[in-house]
């Protein structure tokens, strides 16, 4: 099962998410674009999403579950094994290298952590966050500090981007109680 695969932006290596094995839950790989050298990137510890490069190629993002050894040492239920979305209240945004070594963690809060994107100057991060109770859309400075929150909706705000210029952002919204499955789309500073 794969899934949520971003080109670099010199469009050499594509990064995704995959079940693969015996570990029941997503890891992050990366490959070429061509889909060869296929390598996993983030070990075999607790859940990962969400991942993509920093415009540079040098650094990446994802989000894990890593931080809590309980999280992801049991697997779903068979019948559950498609892809699917989770909010996991452990996860939290991580950096790394692209072959994932020099960790860190960049948020630690209660709550989903995760849906992470580089603006295009590489300076900050838009993500989203469950932190105050509900699907925010947050951003911070690409080291993990200064966050703030940029949504204040009742619903789901998440999957957003930065426009090219980096003055605004784009994100999905299911903020209508009569009908939880229509998404609507925004733009804002």
């Amino acid at each position: 099962i794969n899934g949520e695969a971003y080109f670099s932006r010199d469009m050499g290596k594509i990064i995704f998410q995959s079940i693969r094995g015996e570990h029941p839950y997503y890891q992050i790989y990366t490959m070429d674009s061509d889909g060869s050298h296929q390598t996993l990137i983030t070990g075999d510890k607790g859940k990962t999403t969400c991942s993509y490069f920093r415009p540079d190629g040098k650094k990446i993002i994802y989000a894990s579950t890593m931080h809590n050894p309980a999280s992801g040492s049991s697997p779903p239920p068979k019948e559950e094994r498609k892809y699917q979305w989770e909010f996991d209240p452990d996860m939290e945004i991580y950096e790394a290298d692209p072959d994932g070594s020099n960790l860190k963690r960049l948020t630690s809060s209660d709550g989903y952590d995760a849906e992470g994107v580089y603006s295009n100057d590489g300076k900050k991060i838009v993500f989203t966050s469950q932190r105050d109770g509900d699907l925010e859309i947050y951003v911070m400075n690409a080291d993990g500090t200064e966050q703030r929150r940029l949504t204040s909706s009742k619903g789901y705000d998440g999957g957003a981007f930065f426009s090219p210029d980096d003055k605004q952002i784009v994100f999905r919204a299911f903020r209508d109680p009569e009908k939880p499955r229509i998404a609507q789309i925004y733009i804002m500073n």
